[in-house]
């Protein structure tokens, strides 16, 4: 799940949620029988609109998971965006009219074959700038749609086509679609651009988390080391987001190297747990020694000014390093 909130304007944030293990057909049996990705993928969205039947689901996939499993899967009010194949056969939207020359038989359900996509990206006139937030910069995008049925996927169910081009020739066109045929250019594409989010937070998992390092043969471990990685990866930036926002020291320090830095990284929110979490040890010890130095009638301001320049500079250093 990725949402932005209000105290983060400028934060994607990227929150595991759901998790299916995944079969391959030598490994299935009568009792787990085999279920392809999107199976998989489209029953736990119904999952997930079902627990929270009050959100706005808006779910956005990469380009394998557009076929009619995932498709038709969806809830209903649920909408999904994807990439469409270049080669994707599509279709005008049904005139509700028999062709010309029929009284009789069924109305067609789809208008006439359109041309392909790279095609009708060669022959649109009519082209929107817009700017999107692009992993934390601003890009400026060139876009154009049209709605129109992907027949072999949607059926029915109109699609909103829009082909993204970049204004510098750099990157070549890129093509998305999405359910909700009402829905406007802008938020089509940047919902695209959004879900780097899931890929980053699959990456931070890996890194600091040991998502890629899970090792077991027994089911019971196969099931929960994976899953509770990521859980843990929710978890800290649940905590981070309504913590930080109200304690401005938890925020990211300003380095010499990047004094422009304003968006956490999730290292930077590790660092902040583990300050907190030394901090509160550290609070204990301190209180031990205040009560050993009033004992031997040392000098107490001198020795708890020291005492705290040793344990800000050890928790700085665990903080960041581990």
């Amino acid at each position: 799940m990725t949402l932005r909130l209000a105290d983060w304007p400028l934060v994607r944030w990227a929150l595991p949620i759901l998790f299916e293990l995944y079969r391959k057909k030598p490994d299935c049996d009568a009792q787990h029988p085999f279920r392809t990705r999107q199976q998989i993928a489209a029953a736990m969205v119904a999952q997930a609109a079902n627990i929270l039947p009050d959100v706005l689901w808006r779910i956005c996939v990469d380009g394998q998971y557009a076929t009619r499993d995932m498709v038709r899967g969806l809830p209903k009010g649920v909408t999904l965006v994807s990439r469409i194949r270049s080669d994707a056969a599509l279709h005008r939207l049904a005139s509700g009219r028999r062709r010309r020359g029929k009284t009789r038989g069924p109305i067609p359900k789809k208008g006439t074959r359109m041309a392909s996509i790279k095609q009708l990206a060669r022959d649109a006139k009519d082209w929107k700038t817009i700017m999107l937030d692009h992993q934390g910069r601003s890009v400026e995008r060139r876009v154009t749609s049209i709605v129109c049925l992907w027949w072999h996927v949607c059926r029915e169910t109109p699609i909103r086509l829009v082909i993204v081009r970049d204004p510098s020739g750099k990157q070549k066109d890129d093509y998305f679609f999405c359910t909700d045929a009402t829905a406007g250019e802008q938020e089509i594409v940047q919902r695209t651009a959004d879900r780097w989010g899931v890929e980053e937070a699959i990456m931070e998992a890996k890194q600091h988390l040991g998502f890629e390092n899970t090792r077991g043969w027994c089911s019971r471990t196969v099931n929960r080391q994976a899953p509770l990685a990521m859980v843990l990866l929710t978890l800290v930036k649940v905590w981070y987001a309504r913590v930080a926002a109200t304690t401005p020291e938890l925020l990211p320090q300003v380095t010499p190297w990047f004094p422009q830095k304003e968006r956490p990284s999730f290292l930077d929110m590790l660092a902040a747990l583990r300050r907190v979490l030394w901090q509160h040890r550290i609070s204990a010890n301190q209180n031990s020694i205040h009560r050993t130095v009033a004992n031997r009638n040392l000098s107490n301001s001198w020795l708890t000014r020291q005492v705290q320049k040793f344990f800000d500079n050890v928790s700085y250093a665990l903080c960041q390093a581990a």
